[in-house]
């Protein structure tokens, strides 16, 4: 768990990075959540932050939360603003106002609609190659007599993996097989599928089988 222990600041910004966020395929109701951390000036309290990439419950916005973990007092007074950068590391706050709650323990508080799905995503990688996703909460203490503002980077990998070995076939037909998957693609902002992908398990091998469905749609794969 990672720790935001000045007291003495105005506040915490705490910056989550998504790493591979492009390989993120999260259905409508479905989060991510950062690593675990606490703000001392906060009574000691545990938090996180929940991002659910195609919404809590619309499909076209994305969903943002600060969220109480155990720990602390029945009832912690606190003043939080959510934010992300965009693609050219402009701070983007989600509000002009400050936000003020009384959270209790597993208390979410946050945007239901935080941002259109095109507006989070990244539109290319950094010096090495990776899409990430820039996230941000800032916790305001609410003494302010500090000066400036403690930073707490969290970091998060989706992961992926590399398969080797393979051999491409065309047009034939399919094997004999134990299970079979089928497998529909979409875009975050759209419900009508880029690729079916069908996974069979034939005499101890995976087999894929890709269908592209609006091939002029997929602009890039990785």
């Amino acid at each position: 768990m990672e720790s935001c222990n000045q007291n003495a600041a105005k506040g915490v910004t705490i910056k989550w990075y998504i790493e591979n966020f492009q390989f993120c395929w999260h259905k409508t109701g479905e989060r991510l959540e950062s690593p675990l951390f606490n703000v001392d000036f906060l009574s000691g309290t545990s938090w996180r932050l929940w991002f659910y990439p195609r919404g809590d419950d619309d499909g076209e916005y994305t969903s943002f939360y600060l969220f109480r973990e155990e720990g602390g007092p029945e009832v912690v007074d606190v003043d939080f603003q959510l934010f992300f950068y965009d693609s050219e590391s402009v701070l983007k706050s989600a509000r002009d106002s400050l936000n003020w709650y009384s959270f209790k323990i597993h208390q979410r508080e946050g945007l239901e609609c935080f941002k259109s799905c095109g507006e989070v995503s990244p539109l290319k990688a950094d010096p090495k190659g990776t899409f990430v996703l820039s996230l941000g909460c800032t916790i305001f203490n609410r003494e302010r007599d500090g000066f400036g503002f403690s930073v707490q980077p969290l970091f998060t990998r989706i992961g992926m993996k590399r398969i080797y070995g393979t051999e491409i076939i065309d047009n034939v037909t399919d094997p004999d097989s134990h299970c079979n998957e089928d497998i529909v693609v979409k875009p975050l902002l759209k419900d009508d599928p880029l690729i079916n992908i069908k996974l069979s398990y034939v005499d101890d091998s995976l087999v894929i089988k890709m269908d592209p469905v609006n091939c002029k749609a997929i602009k890039s794969a990785v």
